[in-house]
């Protein structure tokens, strides 16, 4: 499918039911989809959360309408963004959302927003992606053996996203309780 802007999202359609994104392909039709610079999906710049929200109401619009959407990590907090966007949502269901929570947790959070905004500019995808381990808990071991595994080039080439997931997770990480809690009363 072709988003607003004109970047071409990848997706995969299983099923023949009413649809969900993404799972469950026995009971719903599936709408799997590559978010922007993954997969097969394209990448058109500039970059903004905004493109995102387009990109995943261009696949309700191919899904007839609306859908229940189904996100996972970073993805969850874009899902939670599209219904505060009043995105045609039916049923929500988001897990593991990376939010930070507490001063502890937001200082980590922007430590690691300055040091992937560095290591992309100066095009050091190896260290933007080490930062990310690192704030997920890895130890220098625990680099040092990706670095060598046979995914770790393929892992170097979604290394821009990450800046992308950063967008959507905002400034300092936390929840955006007020906007979400708005939209919540609006439905």
């Amino acid at each position: 499918m072709t988003s607003a802007d004109g970047t071409p999202i990848a997706y995969q359609r299983e099923g023949s039911v009413p649809a969900v994104v993404p799972a469950l392909a026995s009971k719903f039709t599936v709408y799997n989809y590559a978010r922007r610079g993954r997969a097969a999906s394209g990448d058109t710049q500039p970059y903004a959360v905004q493109r995102e929200l387009e990109d995943l109401a261009a696949l309700l619009d191919v899904a007839g309408g609306s859908a229940h959407v189904f996100g996972a990590s970073t993805g969850a907090a874009l899902a939670l963004e599209a219904a505060a966007a009043e995105l045609p949502v039916d049923r929500l269901v988001v897990y593991d959302v990376p939010y930070s929570v507490g001063a502890e947790a937001v200082a980590r959070w922007r430590e690691y927003r300055a040091s992937l905004a560095k290591s992309l500019t100066q095009g050091q995808t190896d260290e933007a992606l080490a930062a990310f381990m690192r704030l997920g808990g890895a130890s220098d071991d625990d680099l040092a053996g990706a670095r060598t595994a046979p995914f770790w080039d393929g892992l170097l080439t979604l290394a821009p996203t990450l800046a992308y997931d950063a967008a959507v997770l905002g400034d300092d990480g936390s929840p955006p309780v007020d906007r979400l809690a708005a939209s919540g009363k609006r439905r």
